[in-house]
């Protein structure tokens, strides 16, 4: 590298630290700042603790997290529940999030995938979530692929893989890798409602729509549909599918029709049969799989179960449940131990099934279903209402239901549904009262256990707002632009306040039930006074430009709340921005804006989006964006939120405290509503408000004395028929009692035969034991035997073994005298090697003998290990057989002990026994017949000991087979060392051919490493070259640069130079003009134009220079990034330069390996030629030694010594080689 390189390094890794440096300071100084704003934080902060209700998704609604956890998207989160104990866990949006749109969960229940719509430039993504740390674990980004939301996601089994399909009308089905955050293919497809992944193939996947169902296959990096049902009769409307196992698809159709779909042999899925009418004929909406089958809902409330069957029907109707409600399934969720089932209905209501106990459940059941206390009300709320001595919130709906809440206990205590729509609902403060307006009349209702009772009838017609006094005394009903005033215990209309032009959109009462708030859509406030029934005109305030939707009144500093929409645009406010002021008798109107727009401008919906906190002196506001902002209160002009909290989907209708301002509830047009816990905050410490004692109230409530009365008559009714079963079990006791002791007497006698037979057959099963193990010590001793013979006979083997290797070394000593002469170079090395092969041969001895030895050992083991399990097993029959007589012999002597106190207690009633005779003959019939299963019983432990008997004559033959095995492996021992000798004289012939073949390579072996080094340091060398070369080439063209830039500011001044020199020379033209004038009086005049005129001038030049700067500016811009554009090729090239090294030397490699394998390939053909040459040897060596048999001359030594040197060569070589000359050649 470099020296430039060097310093431009250290440079970077200057400005690296730095930067480090200062992130830490500015990190310390904002964790100081947080800090320090968190210690004067003065305020309320929310925390999400309950919701009701959920949003309705076409792919997947619920899903469980464990065996009793729910997860479902509600409002703009993800609310996770548990059903057992009721509590909630939410997972909340990010900042960045406007809206999650579906869901779902890895088939382990740890992660969560969310489809979110970014706020930024309308964009989607998919984020996953860990459920334990509630972390993002990976985001799959959508920017280059798609604008529509992904609507339908599943993961795979082993979480690797997830496949994703976007909105249509240009739907995509994208395979994403999750663990790289990779796509792996998409492709364009119809609009999709439902999306998995098959549980055991990642690659194969299934899809389906109202008309069209494609399994999807991952092949050759591309993904590739076909349509499995092209055998189908008809048409059908597809509405959901599930996997059972790799072979079959379960698909449920519009028709009521199930679809059975397989793959058999490994072909593709195809339509093998159809269940036809399953929900007798109505729609199947949802399907999951278990292990048993699959289960399916639909329309109507149908919960049908299915079995695996092995036949042609691949599944049949297991039991059919239908719901009470009768509503549309539109989703199903099984728990992982497929114990708990949840469905969820379209009218956002949610029920538990227990699978567990299904089969013992009966059909028509409507108890089998036990709802969640998540429902809500499927349609647009129109009221809510929140009472002061009861943990109770009222809402009415227009889908004709008003629901009683109790938020303490989380329990739907009433729903009462009506003919027509409920419009407006309030609560008496007691909790005992509810009135509730429809279009046509108003009610008064007495609330129940359960039940709602009409108490009374209102005449009035289309009341939209309706509000009980903080007393209970009065309530307040509204009529368009007249409020009327009722006495609550009397019922009659104490009065009307009129004054309002147009509808009046919400009232509210005052401190001590003295007056009444309203404030009307034409934007007037008006203060009543309820004595008197009259206005106080002193309090009116009137703003014809807004419209108000809802008022609150603040008891302690008696000012009024009021927020509302503008009608038309004015006065730098946009049409329909939502405004929120404070009214307050003799003092400004104080405003501010929340920054939304309300699209609704109807007179007829009524609203109540304030709630005042007098604690905490904070008001919420709900948006029509579905926030919730938080401001201090009073306000001030202007005043901007300190929180905001994302809740609803749509626009907060309703915001609501509870009495002791502890809990917040809000409800939105997206069918949910939200409860939060209140959070008091004092300079940055809570505060601990004192709650309210809902307890004393809970336990009062109302109840209808017809109602009593019908309870008492239950009761009485219940206590006879429970005296007559009384009787009935005493009387069945007296029988049996006398049966039993009857049955007792007539036992002894058969107990005790039983026992003189057991004692009988005990002492048979004692000799045959006697028997047993003195068989067991005569195949002991024999053995032993056999085991001593064969010891001895591998003695003797081994004396004579010695006995042949000695008198071989004598032989080969002799041989090795004769040949002295002949090969006196040679005796040092033919001593050494007949040492070496004697050392060899005693070390064989010795293992040979100890592998033996090893082997007796081990056999030894194992008779004595067979014996001790032979003894064993006889130990525990017997053991079992004694402890079986002692058994009985203490059941039996128990039985006689209680049969004689029954004897003696017997003698006095024999005239009862006499009369029954003729019964106690037919028991003695049933005992003959036990008396027979005895006998039978005991055949059966007799046979049992007769295949013992077989047992053990079995592990005898196996003994004398184990005795034929030793033998026969002692055999092949003696055949094995032969073998040995010879591949001993085998191994030295080939160390020296494979030390003579290593000679030869090692050159080349050396020859390859130079030309590696020598490779090596030219890569080195042209690296050095182009770095070099390139650096050159930055230098120059910077250079090039600094020439051209100073060429154009020469270009520049100069021209500026003319231009000034042009300038003075006519101001000194029009300077000279003015003095030959000689009019004083227009000299004056005409010197000041020429002033302003010549300033205007110097002004557009200096403007001009800014403008040059500007240029300069952009141009060192340009210049930076041309230089960095720069250094990215200079990079992308190094990077080009090293792939094709790499691939140089790759290819250099081969060649290496292709040159060794030539080497190898003539290093064999080598070892096959000496093979060949050394066989021609060994054939020349035994003609010559036939010659020398049949032509014996007493002077042969000497014709040997006059041999041919090429002869003699390959002698020697040969003695050399076998270690023992000509007569080791012609021995071997």
């Amino acid at each position: 590298m470099s020296s430039p390189e060097k310093s431009d390094k250290k440079d970077k890794e200057g400005d690296k630290d730095k930067d480090k440096d200062t992130s830490k300071e500015e990190t310390q100084v904002t964790t100081t700042q947080q800090q320090k704003a968190q210690a004067d934080y003065t305020g309320t902060s929310l925390k999400f603790f309950h919701a009701l209700g959920f949003k309705k998704v076409a792919c997947k609604c619920i899903e469980h997290v464990n065996d009793e956890s729910l997860v479902y998207l509600v409002g703009k989160h993800v609310a996770i529940f548990n059903y057992e104990n009721k509590l909630h866990r939410f997972i909340l949006k990010n900042s960045k999030t406007a809206q999650i749109v579906a869901f779902c969960v890895s088939s382990n229940r740890r992660y969560i995938a969310l489809s979110e719509r970014l706020i930024e430039d309308n964009g989607i993504q998919v984020s996953v979530y860990n459920f334990n740390t509630a972390s993002r674990v990976r985001t799959l980004s959508f920017n280059y692929f798609s604008k529509q939301p992904v609507v339908a996601l599943d993961f795979s089994r082993d979480n690797k893989y997830l496949v994703t399909v976007t909105k249509g009308p240009d739907s995509n089905i994208f395979l994403w890798q999750l663990d790289k955050a990779r796509l792996l293919g998409m492709q364009e497809t119809t609009p999709v409602t439902q999306v998995s992944i098959s549980p055991w193939a990642h690659w194969k996947m299934c899809t389906t729509s109202p008309t069209s169902l494609k399994i999807w296959q991952f092949q050759e990096k591309a993904l590739k549909p076909f349509d499995p049902t092209v055998n189908r009769r008809r048409e059908y409307k597809y509405t959901s599918h599930a996997w059972y196992d790799d072979d079959h698809l379960v698909v449920g159709t519009e028709d009521g029709d199930i679809l059975i779909l397989a793959a058999e042999n490994e072909r593709a899925v195809e339509l093998k049969h159809t269940l036809h009418n399953v929900n007798e004929g109505h729609a199947i909406w949802a399907i999951c799989a278990i292990g048993r089958g699959f289960v399916c809902g639909g329309d109507s409330g149908y919960f049908t179960l299915f079995e695996r069957t092995y036949d042609a029907d691949h599944f049949r109707p297991y039991k059919m449940f239908r719901t009470q409600e009768r509503q549309r399934i539109v989703d199903i969720s099984i728990s992982p131990n497929e114990e708990n089932v949840v469905c969820c209905f379209d009218n956002n209501e949610m029920v538990h099934f227990s699978l567990a106990n299904v089969d013992l459940n009966p059909e028509n059941d409507p108890g089998n279903f036990r709802p969640l206390p998540i429902g809500f009300h499927w349609d647009t709320v129109t009221a809510v209402d929140v009472c002061q001595q009861k943990a109770i919130v009222v809402t009415a709906s227009t889908d004709k239901q008003v629901r009683v809440w109790n938020f303490l206990k989380k329990k739907l205590e009433v729903v009462k549904a009506f003919d027509e729509d409920a419009l407006s609902i309030a609560c008496h403060p007691t909790g005992l009262r509810l009135v509730i307006g429809f279009k046509y009349r108003m009610c008064m209702f007495n609330l129940l256990v359960s039940d709602l009772h009409l108490c009374s009838d209102f005449p009035v017609k289309n009341c939209r707002e309706v509000r009980f006094s903080h007393g209970g005394q009065y309530f307040a009903a509204v009529i368009v632009n007249r409020i009327l005033i009722f006495n609550t215990y009397n019922f009659e209309c104490l009065g009307s306040l009129q004054g309002h032009s147009s509808m009046v959109k919400s009232i509210c009462w005052t401190k001590n039930d003295l007056g009444l708030v309203s404030a009307g859509f034409e934007g007037a406030v008006y203060v009543w006074k309820v004595e008197g029934l009259k206005r106080d005109d002193s309090e009116d305030s009137v703003l014809k430009s807004t419209a108000y939707s809802c008022l609150r009144y603040d008891d302690q500093t008696g000012m009024i709340a009021a927020i509302g929409s503008n009608k038309v645009a004015e006065s730098g406010a946009a049409e329909g921005e939502v405004t929120l002021r404070q009214i307050q008798k003799g003092a400004e109107l104080r405003s501010t804006k929340p920054g939304a727009i309300s699209q609704k401008h109807s007179s007829k919906a009524h609203t109540a989006e304030l709630a005042i906190c007098s604690v905490s002196q904070t008001i919420f506001v709900g948006t029509p964006t579905g926030q919730l902002l938080l401001y201090k209160w009073p306000l001030t002009d202007n005043a901007q939120p300190y929180q905001r909290y994302d809740i609803h989907q749509g626009e907060i209708l309703f915001v609501l405290l509870s009495t002791d301002e502890k809990y917040l509830f809000t409800v939105g047009d997206d069918g949910s509503l939200f409860m939060f816990d209140v959070d008091i905050i004092l300079e940055g410490r809570p505060i601990s408000k004192k709650s309210f004692n809902y307890g004393i109230f809970d336990d009062v409530s109302y109840m209808l004395q017809s109602e009593l009365d019908e309870k008492v008559r239950n009761i009485a009714v219940l206590e006879s028929r429970l005296e007559d079963v009384s009787r009935e079990r005493k009387a069945e006791l007296d029988v049996q009692q006398a049966k039993s002791e009857a049955e007792k007497l007539k036992r002894v006698e058969e107990h005790n035969r039983v026992v003189a037979e057991m004692k009988g057959h005990v002492e048979e099963a004692v000799r045959e034991r006697d028997k047993a193990k003195q068989a067991v010590l005569d195949n002991e001793k024999q053995l032993e035997a056999l085991h001593m013979k064969a010891a001895e006979e591998l003695e003797s083997l081994y004396q004579k073994r010695t006995e042949e290797q000695n008198a071989r070394y004598q032989t080969l000593k002799e041989e090795k005298d004769d040949l002295i002469v002949r090969y006196e170079n040679k005796i040092y090395k033919t001593a050494k090697q007949h040492e070496e092969q004697r050392s060899g041969l005693i070390t064989e001895h010795t293992s040979a003998v100890q592998e033996l030895g090893s082997k007796i050992e081990d056999l030894q083991a194992k008779k004595d290990r067979l014996a001790r399990e032979n003894e064993d097993m006889f130990h525990e029959m017997c053991a079992d057989y004694e402890m079986e007589i002692d058994g009985v012999k203490e059941q039996f002597n128990q039985k006689l002990k209680r049969e004689t106190e029954d004897l003696l207690t017997a003698k006095s009633q024999t005239a009862v026994f006499k009369k029954k005779f003729d019964g106690l003959n037919a028991k003695i019939k049933e005992l003959k017949a036990e008396k027979e299963e005895f006998v039978k019983a005991i055949a059966k432990k007799e046979k049992k000991i007769e295949d013992n008997d077989r047992a053990i004559a079995a592990l005898k033959l196996e003994i004398s087979v184990r005795n034929d095995t030793i033998s026969t492996s002692e055999k092949k021992i003696l055949e094995l060392k032969k073998q040995t000798a010879e591949l001993e004289k085998l191994r030295y012939v080939l160390t020296f051919k494979f030390n003579e073949l290593r000679k030869e390579v090692a050159p080349k072996e050396e020859q390859i490493k130079i030309m590696n080094e020598r490779i090596q340091e030219m890569d080195e060398e042209l690296e050095r070259v182009g770095i070099d070369r390139d650096t050159l080439k930055q230098t120059l063209v910077s250079k090039d640069e600094k020439i051209g830039v100073l060429l154009q500011n020469l270009k520049k001044t100069s021209q500026l130079l003319d231009d000034k020199e042009r300038l003075i020379s006519l101001l000194l033209r029009e300077l000279t003009e003015l003095v030959a004038a000689n009019d004083p009086k227009h000299m004056v005049y005409q010197l000041k134009d020429i002033i302003m005129q010549y300033n205007s001038k110097y002004q557009q030049e200096d403007v001009t220079n800014e403008r040059d700067k500007t240029q300069e500016f952009e141009r060192q811009r340009d210049y930076m990034e041309a230089q960095l554009s720069s250094m990215k090729k200079q990079a992308s090239r190094k990077e080009l330069h090293l792939r094709h090294d790499n691939i140089r030397k790759t290819s250099e490699n081969a060649l290496l390996v292709k040159e060794i394998n030539d080497l190898r390939h003539e290093k064999k053909i080598l070892a096959t030629k000496l093979g060949i040459t050394e066989m021609h040897l060994k054939e020349a060596k035994a003609l010559v030694q036939q010659q020398q048999r049949q032509t014996p001359q007493p002077g042969h030594s000497s014709t040997m010594g006059s041999r041919l040197p090429g002869e003699s060569g390959l002698g020697d070589q040969w003695a050399t080689r076998t270690g023992g000359g000509v007569g080791g050649a012609a021995r071997t």
